[in-house]
C-alpha cells in the first residue's frame, strides 16, 4: 500500500500534507517571523441587504459560496513546492505559519503546478472537531480558559496555526478551504481558478452556485438556504456567504 501510495504521488504530482509518505515530524520555532504580502490580502466588502445582492448579481456573472469563519492564510509554491504559509495579518503584513501549515489535514506539500503560485483560503476547525477539543480539555487547560472552555472555532483556529510547535497544531485536525489563486495562474473567473486547485490536490469545493447575470430573488433564497444547510450539515463553521 505504501509502495502504490509513492506511486500515485509520483504519478499526479501532488502529495497531501498528511501522507505517510512524508516523514516531516513536528517542528518547535523560537517566534513566528514577520511576512510582508507583495499582493495585500484586503477584506472583503460585505451587505445583508438582498437588494444589494440582486443588484451585483444581475450586473456580473457571480459565483456563491461558503464564507468560512476561521483565519485568513496565504499559501505560496514554487516549482510544485510548498515555501511558504502565513496568516493575513492586517493584510499588508502577517506572519510565518509554514511550519504549522505543512501539518494541516489537507495541504498538499508538493503540487504538479510548476511555475509560482500563490493560493489565498480559510484555516478552519470543524464544528465536530471544536466539541471534541473542549470535550478533552485537561483541568489545568481549564482553568487557563475564560469559562473554562474555547469560546468559538474562529478563536480556537486562530490561535492553533500561531502556535511555535507544530504537534499542537496536528492534534486540532487544521483543515485549508481555498478560496482564490492571487498569482501564478492567469484568469478572471474564480470558478476556473478553483477547478484548477482541484486538480492540484486541493480540497474539492462543491459548496457554491455559479450565477448567471439574471436570478429570482426566490431562487436566490433558496440557494442561500442550501449552502447554509451544506455547512451545517458538514460541521463546517460559517460567518456568511
Amino acid at each position: 500500500m505504501f509502495d502504490e501510495l509513492s506511486n500515485l504521488e509520483s504519478e499526479t504530482g501532488y502529495i497531501p500534507s498528511d501522507s505517510p509518505t512524508q516523514t516531516i515530524g513536528y517542528t518547535v520555532v523560537s517566534k513566528l517571523e514577520k511576512v510582508t504580502h507583495p499582493i495585500p490580502l484586503r477584506s472583503l466588502d460585505k451587505t445583508k441587504n438582498i437588494i444589494d445582492i440582486n443588484k451585483f448579481i444581475n450586473q456580473v456573472v457571480s459565483l456563491l459560496m461558503l464564507k468560512y469563519d476561521g483565519l485568513t492564510v496565504e499559501l505560496d509554491y514554487d516549482g510544485g513546492i510548498l515555501i511558504q504559509g502565513s496568516t493575513r495579518g492586517d493584510g499588508y503584513v502577517g506572519e510565518d505559519i509554514t511550519h504549522n501549515v505543512k501539518v494541516f489535514k489537507n495541504v498538499p506539500l508538493h503540487i504538479p503546478f510548476k511555475g509560482f503560485l500563490r493560493v489565498t483560503g480559510e484555516a478552519i476547525i470543524h464544528k465536530d472537531d471544536f466539541d471534541r477539543i473542549n470535550e478533552n480539555l485537561t483541568d489545568e487547560e481549564k482553568k487557563k480558559l475564560k469559562g473554562g472552555k474555547y469560546k468559538n472555532a474562529r478563536n480556537l483556529v486562530a490561535g492553533t496555526v500561531r502556535q511555535l510547535d507544530s504537534k499542537i497544531c496536528a492534534e486540532r485536525n487544521v483543515y485549508f478551504m481555498p478560496w482564490d489563486i492571487i498569482e501564478g495562474f492567469e484568469t478572471d473567473s474564480r470558478f476556473t481558478e478553483l477547478q484548477k486547485l482541484n486538480e492540484y490536490g486541493f480540497t474539492p469545493n462543491t459548496d457554491m452556485f455559479y450565477i448567471p447575470t439574471t436570478i429570482k430573488e426566490n431562487t436566490l433564497s433558496d440557494m442561500f438556504n442550501t449552502l447554509k444547510n451544506k455547512a451545517k450539515n458538514k460541521n463546517i463553521p460559517i460567518d456568511g456567504l
